[in-house]
């Protein structure tokens, strides 16, 4: 059975809590253990895990216990009163965690046992976002590769996607050909008699086509003297 040591004027669980009280005062700093009141026995102690590394979560949570009367044989009541680099949900959950510890060791002083539960949770809260971040710094290198890649090597061609381009190329082009296309009408009707005679070698040919074939009919004479002033002659003015 359970050995349960009397002082003069204390009960038992009164030892027990005295005890224990004492054993937290030599385990933990002045700055770790606050001592709140001492009827009933209420305490907060502080559990910090500081980043190791840069990135790395900061977490400081600050438990109050309280000790009923019949403690150890009930469980004390715990409470968070202070936090940093956790949630309210997370600290809410903190506390769950703690009640079912303090189930599972009734009958037994259980404060340091509690607080070295809560320096596991924090230590694996601490563990669980150093491994998400690290997830996320290399899903972004991926991603940033692949980019890269992307920018180096250019999209793979297959029929669907040259037929799109196609598509898209004719829109664009068909304002800039239509405008082309009115640009070179105009200039046509603007050609002199010497520019439409440089510019399409087959007038030169028909002409000469026609002299061959004359010659055999009868001798043609030009006078060249009429298209001397024809040089600036335009294809409107010709027309008029």
């Amino acid at each position: 059975g359970k050995v349960r040591i009397l002082t003069s004027g204390m009960t038992d669980y009164q030892e027990e809590q005295s005890v224990e009280l004492e054993t937290l005062r030599c385990i933990y700093t002045a700055e770790e253990l606050t001592e709140v009141s001492q009827n009933p026995p209420c305490f907060r102690v502080n559990v910090s895990q500081e980043a190791e590394n840069e990135g790395d979560l900061s977490v400081s949570v600050e438990v109050q216990f309280t000790l009923p009367e019949n403690y150890p044989d009930s469980p004390p009541a715990m409470e968070v009163v202070a936090q940093s680099g956790l949630a309210d949900e997370q600290a809410e959950q903190l506390v769950d965690k703690l009640q079912e510890q303090a189930a599972d060791n009734l009958g037994m002083v259980m404060v340091f046992t509690l607080v070295s539960f809560v320096q596991e949770w924090v230590q694996g809260v601490c563990e669980s976002v150093r491994e998400e971040r690290e997830r996320e710094r290399k899903r972004k290198e991926e991603e940033e590769k692949r980019k890269e890649e992307a920018r180096l090597h250019g999209t793979p061609v297959t029929i669907e996607n040259f037929l799109e381009w196609r598509r898209k190329f004719e829109q664009e082009m068909a304002p800039e050909r239509g405008g082309k296309g009115r640009e070179s009408s105009q200039q046509a009707a603007r050609l002199t008699g010497r520019q439409m005679f440089l510019n399409d070698a087959s007038l030169a040919q028909s002409d000469a086509r026609f002299l061959t074939e004359s010659a055999d009919l009868e001798q043609v004479e030009v006078d060249e003297s009429l298209f001397q002033d024809l040089g600036d002659l335009t294809l409107e003015e010709a027309q008029s």
